[in-house]
């Protein structure tokens, strides 16, 4: 954005809409540089975060640090030149994060050496069999072990009396114990608007709700939209309410004739927790039917020991082209990584359904190749690739 155009846009702006110059500033991205120690091998990296989501900054920075990191650089400022901005100050910097939503991006992060990666996935599981099939599901064998456990009770409600205790006793303050600075709120009046295609499910214990969880009916699909527990109390999560929760959202979803329940969005990050817990519970990744199209390009700006050893760490879902699914595995530097090993870590993910094909990404020559994996589970879904090929 030059200044000619910033000048521009302040002046209809003002006469338009009367918005002072914090608030056109409000418009542009925050630009963010921070140094620490890199959770997984103890190495110092510096990365650069530039977009508005506080939360998945937030998230972000948890991920790669062991520990808060020093805040190097804050600044609201335009979008052009940032990367090279950055570069030139910063003389360690290894990543960059762009929030790469909007449309204008698209041509500002053509032939930066980087990545596509969507913030968030969606996990679905197919409930088409009997309910009697799938409680032989060893998910669900878990989920009935724990009701039995608790002697858990249901009802169901929509009354505007119960909507307001699950928002503001069980649903916030359990985000906020549970997620702190990386929690998503849905404001209320957001929440009030889906009444008409959702109810609530109570789950109690000896007379008293323990959880809450909010069930969406969609066309095609019941959702788990939003859960929580009282008072954001995780004695009840660790006793076993959120199987409770689980197990008889899917129930009331097959009672009313559907053939999909989805698990709700999760981050890209094969190893985040929550992604873990619903692919544990049979879910596959499916295609978006309600969360946002946002994205995260990630910018390769210097390789280090330190972003090496991350990037190794967080496998994650990626875009190669818009709308195609696959996972990007960096390879740790071995001469005795074998087809095996490859095989054994690609199934330890349990993601086969969803996912067009795994990329094993080695940071210099590879040690194999595609047709090694001929006569595998995985023939013709492996690309073994070098870090240049990924980034041109």
């Amino acid at each position: 954005m030059s200044n000619k155009f910033k000048s521009v846009l302040r002046k209809v702006s003002k006469k338009i809409f009367g918005n002072t110059e914090e608030e056109i500033s409000d418009l542009m991205p925050s630009v963010k540089v921070f140094q620490g120690i890199e959770k997984s091998n103890s190495n110092e990296i510096t990365i650069g975060y530039v977009g508005n989501d506080i939360q998945y900054e937030n998230y972000i920075l948890e991920l790669t640090f062991s520990s808060e990191p020093k805040i190097l650089f804050n600044k609201k400022q335009p979008l052009e030149n940032v990367s090279e901005m950055l570069k030139s100050n910063f003389e360690n910097l290894s990543l960059i994060y762009f929030e790469s939503d909007r449309v204008e991006l698209e041509e500002f992060w053509k032939g930066k050496k980087g990545i596509k990666f969507p913030r968030w996935i969606e996990c679905t599981m197919d409930i088409s069999d009997s309910f009697e099939n799938l409680c032989k599901k060893k998910a669900f064998k878990n989920f009935i072990r724990k009701i039995n456990q608790n002697n858990y009770e249901t009802e169901y409600s929509n009354s505007d009396e119960n909507r307001d205790d699950f928002y503001y006793n069980f649903y916030k303050p359990y985000l906020a114990k549970n997620y702190g600075a990386t929690a998503y709120f849905i404001a209320y009046n957001y929440f009030n608007s889906m009444k008409d295609h959702t109810e609530l499910l109570l789950l109690k214990k000896e007379g008293v709700t323990v959880g809450m969880v909010l069930i969406e009916y969609l066309e095609e699909f019941a959702h788990f939209a939003y859960m929580g527990f009282k008072d954001g109390d995780e004695t009840y999560v660790r006793e076993g309410a959120t199987s409770g929760l689980y197990f008889y959202s899917i129930q009331r979803a097959q009672e009313k004739g559907f053939k999909y329940f989805c698990f709700g969005p999760s981050k890209s990050f094969l190893k985040d927790g929550v992604l873990r817990f619903k692919v544990e519970k049979s879910c596959f990744i499916a295609d978006k039917t309600f969360t946002p199209d946002e994205n995260i390009f990630l910018e390769f700006v210097k390789e280090t020991e330190a972003s090496k050893n991350f990037l190794v760490a967080n496998p994650f879902v990626f875009y190669p082209i818009e709308r195609k699914r696959e996972i990007i595995i960096f390879v740790p530097s071995s001469d005795n990584f074998s087809v095996e090993n490859a095989v054994k870590m690609i199934k330890s993910y349990k993601l086969d359904e969803g996912i067009e094909n795994w990329n094993l990404v080695f940071w210099e020559n590879p040690i194999l190749k595609d047709e090694d994996f001929k006569d595998t589970k995985y023939e013709n879904r492996v690309k073994i690739r070098n870090l240049q090929e990924v980034l041109s």
